[in-house]
């Protein structure tokens, strides 16, 4: 029982540790200065619509939400 207690005890005390503070990036800063962008005439593979509700895309301004914007 008290080799139990212990493990648990080094388990609980062991989680405590403090993890190294890292520098938060914004998501512009995070994209590598070689990434090289697509826009709709640099695509290779545009898409083919067969309706007359098709527009053209329109690119959007930079998002900074670190990837919330596919969150519900």
């Amino acid at each position: 029982m008290r080799v139990a207690l212990l493990l648990l005890a080094l388990v609980l005390v062991s989680g405590c540790a403090s993890a190294p503070v890292r520098e938060e990036l914004t998501r512009k800063e995070a994209i590598p200065a070689d990434a090289v962008k697509v826009t709709p005439d640099t695509d290779l593979f545009p898409p083919i619509l067969h309706s007359d509700e098709y527009e053209e895309p329109v690119p959007l301004a930079v998002i900074d939400t670190a990837g919330a914007e596919d969150s519900p």
